[in-house]
């Protein structure tokens, strides 16, 4: 059983890197000086910041703000490991310097933690917004598909996270520059518990300067499939090759092969997901401490979304030729009965 955290120590420390985020810095500290959790320290390492950054840090007067600055910019690994070298307490949680923690994230990722000692990273749910919160988005994620989605894409929010500082040094801390956040993820997925809290205690920001959605997006892509292409051959095979459009499909981006509308590549595409996620069965069935839970029942409810995406696209013929030749014929019928009933309303009105 791990110690509990004293109440003299820090409780918890927040890692927020920053290069040139004077426009919602202030946001962001505050959200955090905010918390019901008040025994915290928040580290804001500056990655050699040319506008006002510092100054909006400098002007809040509290001791619980640490600024490190870096010699030099030296990019987001190294700005998140020096965070974590200077981390005081044992748990520490992630925020950008654009996003927002719910008034009561800590205290409830704290408390999850501290009662919950085999769990070594937690996220939570979270709201995605661009300018106003208020006008946001949902982004969730079940318990029941957490590992076996983080095989193939990263559906953690980065921001949203807590881990033990300990197994993160232990595991040689962030190493990727792009999609370094899954990269981690992929790394502790074969060893211990994560988990997500079912509640969103982050708002994150889109905006059109967010680093893996629009700076450095197709350098993230890649290497996220590169990620995925190693956990794949994890149970496949150092030799094993996939097209880059069964890995857009496996990552959940069913549009890259749906927009083609080649049924053949459709087909192929679902033939690689069953011989993959056959030997994923196999081998995890043969662990006694795996951590890659329910697994057919997973695999089955992701084969039918990925058909199911599929068969929207295309005409009734195609959708016929397609399930049948993967073996879903229930998912055809299930589109035919919708189709039918959209159309039913029409004709009864051409015949009035």
């Amino acid at each position: 059983m791990r110690s509990r955290i004293m109440k003299d120590q820090v409780s918890i420390s927040v890692v927020m890197p920053a290069y040139n985020a004077s426009r919602f810095i202030g946001e962001s500290i505050e959200s955090i000086l905010n918390q019901t959790l008040k025994n915290f320290e928040l580290i804001i390492v500056n990655d050699g910041s040319t506008d006002d950054t510092v100054d909006i840090v400098n002007s809040y007067n509290d001791p619980r703000i640490r600024l490190i600055h870096n010699p030099e910019n030296l990019g987001i690994v190294a700005t998140l490991n020096n965070g974590i070298t200077e981390a005081r307490s044992e748990f520490i949680a992630r925020l950008d310097a654009d996003d927002i923690a719910v008034a009561n994230r800590l205290e409830e990722q704290l408390k999850y933690m501290l009662a919950n000692p085999d769990v070594e990273l937690l996220g939570t749910w979270a709201k995605t917004f661009t300018d106003n919160v208020h006008d946001s988005e949902d982004w969730t994620i079940s318990n029941r598909d957490l590992t076996f989605n983080l095989l193939f894409f990263n559906p953690i929010i980065h921001s949203s996270v807590v881990f033990r500082k300990s197994t993160i040094l232990r595991e040689g801390m962030y190493r990727q520059n792009y999609a370094e956040d899954y990269d981690l993820w992929s790394r502790l997925l074969h060893k211990y518990k994560m988990y997500v809290l079912e509640q969103p205690l982050v708002f994150y920001r889109l905006t059109d300067v967010s680093l893996c959605r629009v700076v450095f997006k197709d350098e993230c892509a890649i290497d996220a499939q590169k990620i995925a292409l190693r956990n794949i051959r994890h149970y496949m095979g150092e030799g094993y090759e996939l097209p880059d459009s069964v890995l857009d499909m496996l990552s959940d981006k069913l549009s890259t092969i749906r927009q083609t509308q080649d049924l053949s590549l459709m087909k192929r595409s679902i033939e690689y997901y069953d011989e993959i996620t056959a030997a994923i069965i196999r081998i995890e069935a043969g662990k006694s401490d795996s951590m890659i839970k329910n697994l057919p029942g997973v695999v089955e409810d992701r084969r039918q979304k990925i058909i199911n995406g599929y068969v929207k696209g295309l005409k009734l013929r195609a959708a016929f030729e397609l399930c049948k030749g993967v073996d879903a014929m229930e998912i055809f019928n299930h589109q035919l009965k919708r189709r039918i009933s959209k159309r039913v309303p029409i004709l009864k009105m051409l015949l009035m």
